[in-house]
């Protein structure tokens, strides 16, 4: 059996594992090894590696975090993670490590994974978002990593562009429009109930720009100015662990004493594509109003520049400002349906997991998936 390690971190990118694990463990000749890790195991987070529990049996846990978000506790996470990573993977002795994406808990996994000699396969590889550190590190995963799983053609293309060899590139897709196609979502008069929510009601997922905490602070605050002028039914999930974190979720709870809004630390999968499938429109600067929202036919307004460069759908309001009257203009016109949206997206139709599962089952190992080139930059 060829031991296939998954590791996840958070809970956006569950959701674009939890199909991936599911191929994995359906898989003729692969058995998972689940490994949960990063802002799963925080408290404060929500502790969201319940919900990876629920669905599959753990094979190990990989402490990171040991202080709250600030870019000191982010660096010394990295370094932690590296060390117990490699302890996990002398335990379980996987034969390909799997990571997606561009957060700091796949970095470190891929780190001690490369210099113990285990093929690491890398998820959403030769994205774009320049407006983080995770551009960088994205990267730098994909530099170590031995097998690129792209979700776009462009994504593909830029990877081959950068001297990846072809023979390591598979454009596949994004796994997150699997997840969505296989899960049992609630209607609408379910979901209302659910979240004492009115309609039409909004999703508010923003994040930190970890190259500014300026911009994670008063963009937030701005955000949150308008829909509350506007009285806007909203449901807020709270930000990720990045630095910027802490200081963002102060300025949410000023909040809290608001009927019309709705806040949650965290959310399971269905119950969040159930409220994304019912609302009026996303906004924030979550990849997720760029990859799922288009599936549901729903407008994203973008704020900032966390996902600046990104493939998308024409689903997609981009507002470099935040600006409250430029935020304000924006829903407004969205409210009237004034844009011209066209919700086909370029990241697939939902077969993505059968196809890395086939590459991880298929692939020869060894030591020429080891050992990468870049001599055609030279070419």
């Amino acid at each position: 059996m060829r031991k296939i390690a998954v590791v996840t971190g958070s809970r956006s990118e569950y959701m674009i594992l939890f199909p991936v694990m599911k191929a994995v463990s359906s898989r003729f000749g692969l058995k998972l090894q689940v490994v949960v890790t990063g802002s799963h195991l925080l408290k404060e987070k929500g502790e969201t590696g319940r919900f990876v529990e629920k669905d599959f049996p753990i094979a190990s846990y990989v402490k990171m975090y040991a202080a709250q978000a600030s870019y000191m506790a982010t660096a010394q996470a990295l370094g932690r993670g590296i060390v117990n990573f490699s302890t996990c993977y002398y335990k379980l002795k996987p034969h390909i490590v799997v990571v997606a994406g561009d957060r700091i808990e796949a970095l470190a996994a891929t780190e001690a994974a490369a210099v113990m000699n285990i093929p690491v396969a890398h998820i959403h590889a030769g994205d774009v978002s320049l407006g983080n550190v995770d551009e960088s590190i994205r990267f730098v995963i994909t530099r170590f990593a031995h097998i690129l799983f792209a979700a776009t053609a462009n994504s593909a293309k830029r990877l081959l562009a950068s001297g990846e060899e072809k023979r390591r590139v598979f454009n596949v897709g994004a796994p997150q429009i699997d997840a969505i196609r296989t899960m049992r979502l609630m209607g609408k008069k379910d979901t209302l109930g659910k979240f004492k929510i009115k309609e039409p009601y909004v999703l508010l997922l923003h994040n930190p720009v970890t190259a500014s905490l300026k911009e994670s602070v008063e963009s937030i605050r701005s955000i949150l100015k308008v829909l509350d002028a506007l009285r806007m039914a909203t449901l807020i999930i709270y930000p990720n662990s990045d630095p910027g974190s802490r200081e963002m979720i102060e300025v949410i709870e000023k909040y809290k004493n608001r009927n019309f809004f709705k806040f949650y630390r965290s959310l399971s999968g269905a119950d969040y594509f159930s409220l994304l499938k019912h609302s009026k429109f996303v906004i924030g600067n979550t990849t997720s109003g760029i990859i799922e929202a288009p599936f549901f036919h729903k407008p994203f307004i973008n704020i900032g520049t966390r996902q600046s460069g990104r493939d998308a759908a024409k689903n997609v309001v981009w507002l470099e400002s935040w600006k409250p009257e430029t935020i304000k203009k924006a829903i407004e016109k969205v409210l009237k349906n004034a844009y011209e949206f066209n919700f086909t997206s370029p990241y697939g139709n939902g077969d993505a997991s059968k196809k890395i599962a086939e590459v991880l089952a298929e692939i020869r190992l060894g030591e020429k998936l080891l050992m990468k080139s870049y001599h055609s930059l030279l070419d």
